[in-house]
């Protein structure tokens, strides 16, 4: 379906497991299925629009224009992810590891000891587990879904780096952090991002000694999305030597399987020793 005015609706389809039944004996009972379908509405929207006149492009010998349409599009990319975490974040029924004044202390010695129990609790949740969500045979995207991440500041991702249980080149297990480039850790698939560090009311804190951060792991069968640009235009301003660069963004979403999410909020201590106690 294409997403055309603000206010439409998206029906988003997903196998209804439940109702295929597992018998015994010769004769099967037959059952009725049909998938579980969630409605979506695209009722949220993101716009620029600005001046470019004639001769700040004759004295560049870059396409500026295109330049700063491109930038208002990654600005745009960058709000829409700054809300959709916080809408994680803000949501009651997404699970939590420790909380806000009372985080999960690690230091470099033992930030496994984090890693590993949001992993757990993503599988006794059943997010990870065939037991919680079925897949059709075949359906690659639906499969990637499936896959576990890890959201971090980039500041937490500095403590990994100097973490020497995952940086030693003889550690086992998963092919996790080793000569700084990001890989898996406890299962999940590891993403920086700098959004982490600008959320209003879960700001990232540092000080000599330790640093206080939040973090987003799950799959993407957790939150449903669906976007469009309605609108990207180059238009010719008929009052001045300018061209006017403008865009239009609609899009929805909404947080389906909280289970499938969890939020972190870990004290990291620089000392082997420290435990915070």
């Amino acid at each position: 379906m294409e997403i055309k005015n603000f206010g439409d609706t998206v029906r988003i389809c997903s196998p209804n497991a439940s109702l295929v039944t597992i018998g015994t004996g010769i004769t099967p009972n037959s059952t009725n299925v049909s998938p579980n379908q969630t409605v979506l509405t695209i009722d949220k929207t993101k716009n620029f629009q600005f001046y470019f006149n004639d001769v700040e492009q004759a004295q560049s010998q870059f396409k500026m224009m295109e330049g700063y349409m491109n930038i208002g599009l990654q600005k745009i990319s960058d709000e829409i992810s700054r809300e959709l975490q916080k809408e994680v974040l803000d949501n009651a029924d997404v699970p939590s590891i420790g909380e806000e004044g009372d985080p999960y202390v690690v230091n470099w010695s033992t930030i496994t000891n984090g890693m590993n129990k949001i992993k757990q609790l993503l599988v006794h949740n059943k997010a990870l587990s065939s037991n919680g969500f079925y897949t059709f045979k075949g359906n690659q995207e639906q499969s990637l879904q499936l896959e576990p991440a890890l959201t971090v500041p980039p500041a937490f991702f500095e403590q990994l780096l100097n973490s020497n249980k995952l940086t030693h080149p003889t550690v086992a297990g998963d092919d996790i952090l080793y000569k700084g480039v990001a890989g898996m850790i406890a299962g999940m698939k590891i993403y920086q991002d700098t959004n982490m560090e600008l959320q209003e009311g879960y700001d990232t804190t540092t000080s000599e000694s330790y640093g206080d951060f939040v973090l987003i792991a799950g799959t993407k069968m957790g939150i449903t999305f669906a976007e469009q640009f309605s609108k990207v235009e180059k238009l010719r301003d008929p009052q001045t030597f300018a061209d006017i660069g403008r865009a239009l963004y609609l899009y929805g979403y909404k947080i389906v399987n909280p289970k499938c999410l969890v939020k972190a909020y870990m004290r990291v201590y620089y000392s082997d020793t420290a435990t915070g106690a």
